[in-house]
């Protein structure tokens, strides 16, 4: 991540005094933040819809909603978008349940610090531009896969691709009839 860069943050956070501790950790970073705050998740989620936000800090427990449920809401919303949950329990166990669902990690509020909020939310944006650019050669690599495997069937000659174990993976049309497996 470029030191220049501006990060655009949407603290989704109802208590006044720890969106002030995390806008104060923040301005202390050797990257500068944005910071739009909104207390409330519905308000969250129209603002995450709507994009321009490069990462999302989101208390797991609102007014409108608690728990995993929270979670799951603002990534229905902002799937490409990084998500980094908070709460005000040591509750290791919905952490883990939060990184399952789709969070990129997990804080609990009166253990961070300038250098480890900052840390996270920078390595949670690089993983998740990681993902994205994964799931794209995946995607590309499924295509490819779709197209060749059209042109294949498509073949009035035979083919047919083994695995390692000399079993047919791939069988053309073509190839079925020529070696008299019927349909």
């Amino acid at each position: 991540m470029s030191p220049n860069r501006v990060i655009r943050l949407l603290l989704i956070e109802d208590n006044p005094l720890d969106a002030d501790l995390i806008n104060e950790y923040l301005s202390e970073c050797p990257t500068k933040f944005v910071i739009e705050t909104c207390s409330r998740l519905k308000d969250g989620l129209v603002r995450v819809g709507n994009g321009q936000v490069d990462v999302v800090l989101l208390d797991m427990n609102l007014p409108d909603s608690n728990g995993i449920d929270t979670l799951k809401a603002a990534l229905e919303v902002g799937p490409g978008i990084p998500i980094v949950v908070m709460s005000g329990l040591d509750d290791k166990v919905t952490g883990v349940e939060a990184v399952q669902c789709g969070a990129q990690d997990y804080v609990v509020k009166g253990q961070v610090d300038t250098d480890s909020l900052f840390r996270v939310l920078r390595y949670a944006i690089e993983r998740k531009h990681l993902e994205g650019q994964a799931n794209q050669r995946l995607r590309e690599a499924q295509d490819a896969e779709a197209r060749l495997a059209a042109a294949l069937g498509s073949m009035s000659e035979g083919f047919c691709q083994l695995t390692n174990a000399g079993r047919p993976a791939f069988i053309n049309p073509a190839a079925v009839k020529i070696l008299g497996y019927g349909y």
